[in-house]
């Protein structure tokens, strides 16, 4: 057991928190699709409808929550791992034994999380975690060429799935090792790629005196909506946007609009004003592992518990979505005025250090 304090549970990036909390809601307005059809064939549900608000509501997901939002995450976990080891190497902690066991504590919690929902992406971040204890310690220029290299190979294996086998289909999705597989073959390179362009952001400390970084801000919203517009105009013209080509331009097309959100909630959060909404963002974002398992729990009472699977429309999703979200938003505020952690992040966190951690304040 150790008494040696890691971090301070208030040693937080403001920033880094909020950029959290909106994923979560992203990564719920994505992942509801899914939970209300499981057993059904939500594109042809969804085409079904001739109702104009289904239609804008599809669009919407597509254009702008689809794909975005898995992008986030990824890129986040790599800027919090980069964070936590630098906070670590000050204080002469053994990075390698700690990650290891913190790695391997979230991969049990993702793999009891698999078993109630088979798209769960914790046991495949912990997976991938153990390479960044790998690969931390490269130069900058060494992590980028690294990740452009996987980016690349993301792109070859769509262009080639019979090579990797029957499961690299998201098909493959009877059983919580399938679905792994698929993670790992499918998913892997796009991810760990954006974990290395995380880790070389803590390690330029971009996020540092956020306040005088609002031009590179305004220009990264700029030049990156002129990117998403090109690529994804581009993809409109193709037959098929979905052909295995389209794959590295569709990823470069997320992954610039997913920069214009982080951009412009950095630009939110340096102008006070915003204040109220970049904090309530913050909230659900120190609750992000509890807060993302329990969509989960939510979404299973409504679509399974409740029966609704394959009975609603894209629309009513969307409403559902918000509405959950603005639940976790004020838990998340009520939470965080009485407790150190959520409940999922002090169960890791002690678990980690071997020392049940302080949970009220």
């Amino acid at each position: 057991m150790s008494a040696t304090p890691i971090t301070a549970p208030n040693d937080r990036i403001a920033i880094l928190d909020c950029w959290r909390g909106f994923a979560i809601f992203g990564i719920l307005v994505v992942n509801i699709i899914t939970f209300s059809a499981i057993n059904h064939d939500f594109e042809q549900l969804t085409l079904n409808s001739a109702l104009w608000y289904d239609t804008l509501a599809r669009h919407i997901s597509s254009l702008f929550f689809e794909s975005k939002f898995y992008i986030i995450f990824s890129f986040l976990f790599g800027i919090g791992f980069s964070v936590q080891i630098e906070s670590l190497a000050k204080k002469g902690v053994n990075i390698s034994r700690f990650y290891t066991k913190r790695l391997a504590i979230l991969f049990i919690i993702g793999l009891i999380h698999s078993m109630f929902w088979w798209g769960d992406v914790l046991r495949l971040y912990a997976i991938l975690g153990f390479g960044l204890l790998l690969y931390w310690h490269l130069s900058v220029k060494a992590l980028l060429v690294l990740s452009a290299l996987l980016l690349i190979l993301a792109q070859m294996i769509s262009i080639f799935p019979d090579v990797f086998g029957e499961f690299a289909s998201p098909k493959a999705s009877d059983n919580i090792f399938k679905t792994l597989y698929f993670a790992l073959i499918k998913m892997a390179p796009t991810a760990f790629a954006l974990f290395l362009l995380g880790r070389v952001v803590g390690k330029i400390g971009l996020l540092k005196n956020l306040a005088d970084k609002k031009s590179l801000m305004k220009k990264v919203i700029i030049i990156g909506l002129i990117i998403w517009a090109s690529l994804t105009g581009m993809l409109a013209l193709l037959s098929d946007p979905y052909h295995p080509m389209a794959t590295l331009p569709k990823t470069l097309s997320d992954m610039a609009l997913s920069s214009v959100y982080l951009a412009v909630l950095g630009l939110l959060l340096v102008y006070h004003k915003f204040a109220l909404f970049t904090q309530s963002l913050a909230n659900v974002g120190k609750l992000a592992l509890t807060n993302y398992v329990c969509h989960t729990v939510i979404c299973v009472f409504i679509f399974q518990g409740l029966n609704y699977q394959g009975k609603l429309q894209m629309g009513g999703l969307l409403v559902i979505a918000l509405l959950i979200f603005i639940g976790q938003m004020t838990f998340s505020h009520f939470w965080v005025k009485r407790f150190n952690y959520g409940l999922l992040e002090w169960l890791w966190r002690s678990l980690t250090i071997g020392q049940w951690q302080k949970l009220m304040k």
